[in-house]
């Protein structure tokens, strides 16, 4: 506790954080059993609520003094939505998705009017249609020690179709930063907006960052982002220099 702060203070940050988790507790959490079934909430296992409910009575404030209150729920809530028929499952079978996936205005300004003709060329020929691109993956990940910190490292698989050649890379967290940003940047100076094409997870968003759970959701998201990058790379030719600096050797 900082020394600043007196115990009265710090007394009632507790009770504040409390009585806010249990707030979205008994909004969301506590009768889920009796949420309409297109919630989502209504499939939350009731174990882990009674968990979250027992760890917030505790008179233990380092229980829940903490910002890993929600992640069991959280992860729990996100595979639900990922892999449950009735959610992300399901939008990608319907017509909202097949619009979504056809809307051409991505970006702060319109792109050239060759999208559809480009769209041609791969029905024509779908064999030149990743010609000049990459097939990148994430194939593993591991806790990595440098100079005494531990970090998430990123073995990455990188094929390049025009070659027919391939290799392995490894990347931190901190690289795929600092490469979004530099793209960010010099996008703006061109007025494009490449965020709503390229999303990268959040730079710190749980404490806990060697939590399986966590390693795993992040892995998913890099690799998404990963994979739009052949379309950046086709796309925009000012990028290339860039992306090609962060997928080689």
């Amino acid at each position: 506790m900082n020394d600043s702060v007196t115990n009265e203070q710090y007394q009632q940050l507790q009770n504040d954080v409390r009585d806010t988790a249990l707030n979205i507790y008994e909004t969301y959490l506590s009768n889920t059993e009796n949420s309409p079934q297109s919630n989502p909430l209504s499939l939350v296992d009731r174990n882990l609520c009674e968990q979250l409910y027992q760890t917030l009575m505790s008179n233990d404030s380092s229980q829940w003094m903490n910002d890993t209150l929600f992640d069991d729920i959280f992860f729990h809530v996100r595979d639900l939505l990922l892999h449950h028929k009735e959610f992300f499952p399901a939008f990608c079978q319907s017509k909202y998705y097949r619009k979504l996936l056809g809307e051409p205005d991505l970006l702060r300004d319109s792109l050239d009017d060759d999208d559809n003709h480009h769209c041609k060329q791969q029905q024509n020929n779908p064999n030149k249609s990743n010609e000049n691109g990459f097939n990148i993956d994430i194939i593993d990940t591991g806790i990595l020690n440098l100079q005494g910190r531990s970090f998430i490292g990123y073995l990455i698989n990188v094929e390049r179709m025009s070659r027919n050649e391939s290799w392995t890379i490894l990347r931190r967290y901190s690289e795929f930063f600092s490469f979004h940003q530099t793209l960010l940047n010099k996008c703006d100076r061109y007025h494009m907006n490449v965020q709503s094409i390229l999303f990268l997870p959040p730079k710190t968003v749980l404490s806990n960052r060697m939590n399986e759970n966590f390693i795993q959701y992040r892995r998913h998201m890099l690799n998404v982002y990963l994979k739009k990058l052949n379309y950046i790379y086709g796309k925009f030719h000012f990028l290339r220099d860039d992306i090609e600096r962060f997928i080689q050797p």
